[in-house]
């Protein structure tokens, strides 16, 4: 430890990004290989059905998709509208 006090900011600087990349890297590995990369294909209400509580990560997934639709959908009207209104004139 002393070695590393007694060595240049730059160098100490270094050495705390690499060992934090190593650790983050770990634990990285760590969490892909406990998760499975599927996504069940059950939906949120299915599992509520099976008197089952859904994972956050289901709740937050099926949140998003209908997020995702709902932006689409908004935006998509948008569209149609300033395409219509730009044939009129």
């Amino acid at each position: 430890m002393e070695k590393l006090r007694q060595k240049p900011e730059r160098t100490r600087k270094r050495i705390a990004f690499a060992s934090s990349s190593v650790i983050v890297g770990l634990i990285a590995i760590v969490w892909i290989s406990t998760k499975p990369f599927s996504v069940p294909s059950q939906s949120v209400t299915t599992i509520a059905n099976n008197n089952e509580n859904p994972s956050p990560l289901e709740v937050a997934r099926q949140n998003l998709g209908a997020a995702y639709a709902s932006l689409k959908n908004q935006f998509g009207s948008v569209n149609n509208d300033t395409e219509a209104s730009s044939t009129a004139y």
